[in-house]
C-alpha cells in the first residue's frame, strides 16, 4: 500500500480547479463586490458593508487554502502562492487605504454593541419588556420578534449618527497616541546613545 500512496500522481492545477471552481468563483465574486461597494455612497454603513464582504472573502480564502492538497504539482504550487499573495495585498490595502471606513466601522461597531447592551440591560428592569422577552412561542411571539427587531434597528440607527459623530475625535486621539509613542521611542533611543 505504501508503494501505491507513493506512485499517486501529484495533483495539477486544472485538477484542482475542477474540483474547487465554485470556491474560487464566489471569492472571485465577493472581491467584485467589494470593488462596487466601493463606488457606494452610504455614509458610515460602506465601511459596514466592505468589511462584512472582505470578511466573507476572508473565509473563502482560508476555506480554498485548506483544499490545497500537500503534494501539488509546480503549478498548483505557483498557483497556491499566487492566492496567497494576492490576498495579502488585499488585506495590506485595506489596512492602508481604508483605514477611515474601517475607523468608522469600529466605532459604529462599538457604539452598536455598547447600545445593545444598555437596551438589554435596560428591558431586564421595565416589567412591559420583560413580558417580551419571556415570550417565546404561542401568542404575542411576533410581537416580540418585531420589538425586538426595531430595537436592533433604532440602536444601529443611533450607532450610525454616533460614529459619523464620534470617529473624528476618536482618529485625532489615536492618531495624537501613536505620535506620542513614536516621540517616547525616538526619545528613548537617543537617550541610549
Amino acid at each position: 500500500m505504501p508503494d501505491d500512496e507513493a506512485r499517486a500522481p501529484k495533483q495539477t492545477l486544472k485538477g484542482f480547479i475542477d474540483e474547487n471552481h465554485r470556491l474560487i468563483s464566489v471569492l472571485g465574486v465577493f472581491a467584485a463586490l467589494i470593488l462596487f461597494a466601493l463606488q457606494l455612497k452610504l455614509g458610515p454603513f460602506t465601511g459596514l458593508m466592505i468589511a462584512g464582504l472582505f470578511t466573507c472573502a476572508m473565509l473563502l480564502w482560508v476555506e480554498l487554502l485548506l483544499q490545497f492538497p500537500k503534494d501539488a504539482s509546480g503549478r498548483l504550487g505557483l498557483f497556491e502562492a499566487g492566492i496567497q499573495a494576492t490576498m495579502l495585498v488585499i488585506v495590506l490595502w485595506w489596512l492602508l487605504v481604508m483605514e477611515k471606513l474601517l475607523g468608522v466601522a469600529l466605532v459604529f461597531c462599538a457604539a452598536w454593541v455598547g447600545l445593545m447592551y444598555l437596551t438589554g440591560a435596560a428591558a431586564e428592569k421595565v416589567l412591559v419588556l420583560k413580558r417580551f422577552r419571556a415570550t417565546r412561542f404561542g401568542k404575542g411571539r411576533l410581537g416580540a420578534l418585531v420589538f425586538g427587531l426595531v430595537m436592533v434597528l433604532a440602536c444601529a440607527a443611533i450607532a450610525a449618527r454616533l460614529s459619523t459623530w464620534a470617529y473624528p475625535a476618536v482618529h485625532e486621539a489615536m492618531t495624537s497616541l501613536g505620535s506620542g509613542l513614536r516621540t517616547v521611542g525616538v526619545d528613548s533611543t537617543r537617550a541610549g546613545r
